[in-house]
This record gives structure tokens, sequence and C-alpha cells, in this order.
């Protein structure tokens, strides 16, 4: 009720924001825009919507940022964890392996220096040998050479039979001391660790390498702006469009590329160089993604990949996106598939390492192997991604 006139408030004035009765509108407030209680509550409750759409926009915005950091962190925990774990796996594995060769690498020193040996003392007897003879040569020119008379000293030596001993040249004859035996012997044994060590940083990559299989580009679907390699074996951005015929397969506003082989049960792996290269894409697509317009890569849209962007930025394309640690002197990713387990795993080839995991794929369609080299950026990423074989040692 209003205090001044006794009345109902059934009105509102929003130029001084209050409540009014119908005798206040008439005296104090002609001149100021007033509406009907009932009006003004459902502007403000039409602002109000609004306002708790933006800042429920705003609470989901950052939980979902929390979500990217929490991934992003665990994922830092987990390739920490795999670090320690492999560490450990390679110091245990480097000392047994050392003490297991030790008496092999013991034995090896020791029948070289034993040959060493024999060889030096067949040396010594058989110059000792022609040193008696040289000797004996020398007795009967002593005994010459000490006679006084001369007509008796030439008389004996005119008789004298001189008979060159059986001697060799020894000039150039040596013994090998072989004093890099040791050298020799640790170089070959740090090559084996070194390779066993490769073999334990992730010791399923070679189980998985195990189903390699051959794969090749198609470029019946390559952007116009790649280019394919004859072999189908690598792929490049450039700088000029193709005249090539527009097919349904084709991408048409992305620079991607999918290989021939497409498939839909099974495990399969491939190996792709991405040495000397700032930015690209790989991973897996369905048959059925838009290649027409923009997408985004993510599982929702058919993509299971990774990528690297400005030679550092490298993350999973999960939706939302899980930010990888950094690979230094990364140059070639390792693609393993299981089908029917829904995996899609990426590996550091040359550091034996993995990467990251998509798990818990539902697989419905057939699928392809995924490819982009992205722009060229004037020369800075102009190196090919290059298909290489599966070097699988059983």
């Amino acid at each position: 009720m209003c205090k001044t006139h006794g009345e109902y408030l059934e009105l509102f004035c929003q130029k001084d924001q209050e409540f009014l009765c119908q005798s206040c509108k008439d005296s104090d407030h002609t001149t100021h825009k007033i509406v009907a209680l009932e009006e003004e509550a459902q502007v403000r409750k039409t602002q109000l919507v609004r306002e708790k759409k933006h800042t429920d926009q705003m609470i989901e915005e950052r939980l979902q940022k929390i979500w990217e950091f929490q991934n992003s962190m665990k994922a830092s925990r987990d390739n920490a964890a795999e670090a320690m774990s492999c560490s450990k796996r390679v110091m245990t594995a480097v000392v047994d392996y050392m003490k297991r060769s030790q008496a092999e690498l013991s034995e090896v020193i020791e029948m070289k220096q034993k040959k060493t040996e024999k060889e030096a003392k067949g040396f010594i007897k058989e110059l000792e040998g022609e040193i008696m003879q040289i000797k004996q040569q020398n007795l009967q020119l002593n005994q010459v050479s000490l006679d006084a008379d001369p007509f008796t000293l030439l008389e004996k030596f005119i008789s004298l039979t001189i008979t060159p001993p059986q001697v060799k040249d020894w000039s150039d004859v040596t013994l090998n001391s072989d004093q890099f035996i040791a050298q020799g012997a640790w170089a070959k044994l740090e090559t084996t660790v070194m390779r066993e060590i490769s073999m334990l940083c992730d010791p399923d990559l070679k189980e998985k390498q195990r189903h390699g299989v051959d794969v090749s580009l198609d470029p019946d679907t390559a952007n116009l702006y790649l280019t394919v390699s004859a072999d189908g074996k690598q792929v490049t951005h450039g700088d000029r469009k193709r005249n090539l015929p527009d097919k349904p397969e084709r991408f048409g506003h992305v620079f991607n590329v999918l290989a021939k082989e497409g498939f839909s049960a099974g495990k399969f792996y491939y190996e792709v160089q991405v040495k000397d290269k700032t930015q690209w894409n790989l991973g897996l697509a369905n048959q059925s993604i838009n290649r027409k317009g923009d997408m985004r890569l993510s599982p929702t849209n058919g993509y299971w990949t990774i990528w690297l962007r400005n030679g550092h930025e490298f993350q999973a394309n999960a939706g939302p996106a899980v930010n990888l640690p950094v690979r230094e002197r990364l140059q070639k990713v390792g693609v393993f598939v299981d089908y029917e387990e829904g995996e899609v795993s990426f590996y550091d080839v040359d550091a034996r390492a993995h990467i990251y995991s998509f798990t818990g794929c539902n697989f419905t369609e057939r699928i392809f192997p995924f490819f982009s080299p992205c722009v060229n950026d004037g020369g800075k990423n102009s190196a090919p991604l290059i298909i290489t074989p599966v070097k699988y040692e059983n």
C-alpha cells in the first residue's frame, strides 16, 4: 500500500526506480515513464534469465578449463610415472646385462691376450733359432780371423765355405699388442646395451610393430594444394592449386589426405616420419567424415589424432584437447590401432616411448590412416610427411 495515498502499488517508475499508486503517477511522476508492475517484473525476469545464462556459461567455461588442466596434469603425472618406471627398468636391465656380460667380456680379452702371447713366444723361439745359426757362422769366421800367419789365413779363407743362415727379414714383422682390446669390446657391449635400453622404454612397442602394415596415400583424397609422391609414401603442401577433378572423396578446404587402405577389424601399425616439420596432424579418421567443409578434429567428428604446432605445441585432439609434453627431436611417429578394443596409440619410434592413447573408441565403420602436412609456411614447414617401412626385429 502507498504510505502517502493509501492505494495499492500497481505501477513502477522506470526513471526513479520506485513503486507507485495511481495518485503518485498523477502527481509527482507525470513526465516519467510509468509501466505496470507485472510488465516491469517480466522485463527484470528476462534480464535475470539472460544474466544467469551468461554466468552459467562462465561457470561452464571455467569448469571446462579445470577439466583440461586436470587432464593435462594427469597426462603429465602418467608420463612422469612412465618415465620413472622406464628409468628403473633400464637401470636394472643395464646392471643385469653388465653382470651377465662381464664373464663373456673377460673371456674374450683373455683369449686375445693368450693368442698374442703365443704369437710372441713363437716369434721369440724363431729368432733364437736364427741367432744360433748366425753364432755358428760367426764361430767359423772367428777361427779363421784369429790365424796370425797371412798365408794360412788366406788358405783357410779360400777353402772356407760360407753358407748364409736360413733367416727371414724381420724388419716389417711386428707384434699386434692389441692395446684397444678393451675399448673395442666395450664399444660392442655399449651398442648392444643401448639397443636393449631402447627396447625397454616401451616393452610392448616391439609387439605392436609386429602388426606393421604397408600403407600408401590415396591421391584421390588429397586436397588440391597437396602433392602425393608417385610411390604414395610422401605428401607435401604447395603454394599452387593443382588442376585436378574435385572428386567427392577429396578434401576441399583443409590440407588433408587419407590412406588407400581402410580397416574394419583387427590390429595394425604404421610409422610416419615427421622430421624437420614444425606442424602436422596424424591419426585415424572414419570413412564417413565431412571432406568438403571445415571440421574440428575430435573423436565426436570421427577423428582420433595428435598434432604439432609452431614446432613445440603438442596435443592430442581428444575433445577437449589434451596438452602433451614436448618431445625433443621427435622424428618418427608410430600409430597402433586395435579395432575391436577401440584403441589408437601413438609412439615416439626412435625413443621407443609412448606418446598418447585414445581408448574406448567405438568404431562402427571403416577407418583410414589420416595425414596432414599442414601449410609449408614459406618453406619453414616444407619437409614432407613420409610413410616409412616398419622395422620389426624378432
